[in-house]
């Protein structure tokens, strides 16, 4: 599962609470901003990992995972 907002690691773990996520399933949450990232990490979690890139210009190949979210990013448009 990939969440391309980031959020500071919010949305990546409401979407595993949420059941969207099984516990053993690896959350990415991708944000452009490095500072988002840093504190997302220092909060650490199970399962969850953390890439810096665009959402216009991810690094995964297409079909990579079964679900793909923007849970932040919509209010944003």
């Amino acid at each position: 599962m990939l969440d391309a907002s980031g959020r500071g690691s919010r949305a990546p773990r409401w979407l595993r609470d949420l059941g969207f996520a099984a516990p053993e399933e690896t959350v990415i949450g991708c944000d452009f901003a490095r500072e988002m990232l840093v504190r997302a990490a220092s909060r650490g979690g199970r399962n969850l990992s953390w890439c810096e890139a665009d959402a216009q210009n991810l690094p995964f190949a297409d079909a990579s995972f079964s679900i793909v979210s923007c849970a932040f990013g919509v209010r944003n448009f």
